[in-house]
C-alpha cells in the first residue's frame, strides 16, 4: 500500500516555534526548475578555442560561438545515450546562446586576426531539459559516485597490476573522466595500494581486499578489468577482458568481453581499443539504468533523524542535489527529526539510487520511509 504523504499538524507556541526555525532554515518546498540539478552537470570546462578572421574582434567572435557550439554538443551527448546520438538536435548558433547562462575564458592570446582562448560554459538546466524532452530523447542526470578500476594484464599466464610493465593499467590511469556521468578512479598504486590487494586478489575476487581498497579511496564500487592476452593464431591477435564489479550493496557482478585484431596491428593499440570500449559500456549502462522520466512521478513521505538545525541543512542541500528530486516540502522539523514530502521522478529504485550519490541512504522500517546521512 502507498505511503500517504505527511500532513502539516502544529499546533499552539509549538507550531510557532517550528515555524520559525523552518523560516530560518530558509525553504519549506523547493522546486526542481529552481535550482541546479548538480553543481557541475550543467557546465562544460576546457573547451578549446582557436579562430581567425579579418580582424582581431571578429576572430574572437567566431572563436567564442564555435566554443558555445561545441560544448553544447559536449554537454548534450553527456547527458543522453550513444543509440540516440543521431537524434541529437543540433540548432543554429543563434538558438544555442539562448541556452547559455553564462561563460568565461581563460588563457587568451590574440593577435592582429587571431584568436585562441580556453572557455567555461554554463547552460540553463531547464531549457536544456525542455529541448531533449521535446526531441524524445532518454536523458539521464544522476551522476555516478566514481569507480575504483583495477586493471589486471595476464600475458603468456603471467600476472601484473601494480609493476610498470603493465600497460593496461597505464592506459586506464590516462583514460579521463570529463564529460562522464560514472567518472573512473584509478589507484595511485603505491605501497598502501600494493599490501591491501594484488593481481591473484583482484582476480579471484577477493571481496575482503576490494573493500579495503574502496575503503580507502572512499567509492562504492570497484571494477576489476582483467585483460588475457592470447598469441597470435592465424595472424590475429586475440584480446579477452574478464569484467567483475563488486560492491557492498550488490555483491560480485562478472561478465566478459572479447577483441580481436590483425597482427599487424600493435598490442598497445588492441588494448586501448578495449579500454575504450569497456569505459564507454560501463557509462552507457549507467545512463540507461538512471534514465529520467519526465512524465513519471511520485510523492514520498520521509522522515530524516538530525542533530542539530546546521545538520538539517547539510542533509536537506544534499537531498535537493539528487537529480530526480523535484520538489520538498518540510512539514515537520524539530530538534530530533525532520519529516518532509519528497516529490521525485520515477520509480523508488532511482530515488534510492540518486539519493546513495549524495551519501544518503533511503530505507523502509514497518512500512514508514527514512533517510539516513551515511
Amino acid at each position: 500500500m502507498a505511503s500517504r504523504p505527511f500532513a502539516i499538524c502544529l499546533f499552539g507556541l509549538q507550531r510557532v516555534v517550528f515555524i520559525a526555525v523552518m523560516a530560518i532554515a530558509g525553504v519549506s518546498a523547493i522546486p526542481h526548475s529552481a535550482r541546479a540539478a548538480d553543481p557541475a552537470l550543467y557546465e562544460v570546462n576546457d573547451v578549446q578555442v582557436d579562430a581567425t578572421a579579418e580582424s582581431a574582434a571578429a576572430a574572437r567572435n567566431e572563436a567564442l560561438a564555435s566554443g558555445e557550439r561545441e560544448a553544447f554538443h559536449r554537454l548534450i551527448r553527456r547527458l543522453t545515450m550513444r543509440e540516440n546520438y543521431n537524434r541529437l538536435p543540433n540548432p543554429d548558433r543563434a538558438t544555442i546562446s539562448t541556452y547559455v547562462r553564462d561563460f568565461s575564458v581563460s588563457d587568451e592570446k590574440t593577435s592582429s586576426v587571431r584568436y585562441l582562448a580556453k572557455m567555461h560554459v554554463r547552460f540553463r538546466s531547464r531549457d536544456i531539459r525542455q529541448l531533449l524532452s521535446e526531441f524524445g530523447i532518454p536523458f539521464t542526470e544522476t551522476i555516478s559516485k566514481p569507480v575504483l578500476v583495477i586493471p589486471v594484464l595476464e600475458r603468456n599466464g603471467s600476472y601484473s597490476l601494480w609493476e610498470e610493465t603493465n600497460d593496461w593499467r597505464l592506459l586506464w590511469s590516462n583514460l579521463s573522466s570529463n564529460d562522464r556521468m560514472a567518472p573512473l578512479m584509478h589507484p595511485i598504486g603505491d605501497l598502501t595500494d600494493i599490501s591491501k590487494i594484488g593481481a591473484q586478489h583482484a582476480v579471484s575476487g577477493d571481496t575482503g581486499r576490494l573493500q579495503a581498497m574502496l575503503e580507502r579511496y572512499d567509492s562504492t564500487a570497484v571494477l576489476v578489468v582483467h585483460a588475457v592476452l592470447n598469441t597470435t593464431v592465424a595472424n590475429v591477435n586475440g584480446l579477452e577482458v574478464y569484467i567483475t564489479r563488486y560492491s557492498p550493496t550488490d555483491g560480485i557482478q562478472r561478465r566478459t568481453s572479447r577483441y580481436t585484431a590483425p597482427a599487424t596491428e600493435t598490442i598497445g593499440s588492441l588494448l586501448a581499443s578495449a579500454v575504450a570500449d569497456v569505459s564507454i559500456s560501463v557509462e552507457e549502462g549507467w545512463k540507461r539504468e538512471n534514465v529520467m522520466n519526465m512524465g513519471d512521478r511520485g510523492v514520498l513521505p520521509v522522515s530524516v533523524p538530525i542533530k542539530s538545525l546546521p545538520d538539517w541543512l547539510a542533509i536537506q542541500s544534499r537531498i535537493a542535489e539528487a537529480a530526480v528530486v523535484s520538489q520538498m516540502e518540510v512539514v515537520l522539523l524539530s530538534r530530533e527529526e525532520a519529516r518532509i514530502n519528497l516529490h521525485h521522478l520515477g520509480d523508488l529504485l532511482q530515488l534510492k539510487v540518486a539519493l546513495a550519490q549524495k551519501d544518503l541512504r533511503l530505507v523502509q522500517l514497518e512500512g514508514a520511509w527514512a533517510i539516513h546521512a551515511q
